[in-house]
């Protein structure tokens, strides 16, 4: 089965995400592929892939985004196309 796990960062500081990847190591050795998707990550999984989004590069900018993303209708057409190929969809956050 393939699986895509969804958080909004991936990095070390996050305890969100370190869920995500424990989370992500039990559906691989259970035979499952699994891809995370994230806005902005800094991690590497082993046997996970990883797709970043992208945020903007100004702190300010990048809340303004995180607060209006669901605004942002091609955006979130892209990230739409990109989830339908997986049979189960997993949402974390903080």
């Amino acid at each position: 089965m393939k699986i895509a796990l969804l958080t909004p960062t991936y990095c070390a500081f996050s305890g969100i995400d370190r869920v995500v990847e424990l989370d992500a190591e039990e559906y691989i050795n259970k035979g499952h592929d699994v891809t995370i998707f994230t806005l902005k990550g800094g991690l590497k999984p082993k046997r996970a892939k990883v797709v970043e989004w992208g945020l903007p590069k100004s702190p300010f900018i990048e809340r303004l985004y995180r607060l209006f993303f669901f605004l942002h209708r091609k955006k979130i057409k892209i990230c739409a196309e990109q989830l339908k190929e997986y049979d189960r969809v997993i949402a974390y956050f903080y």
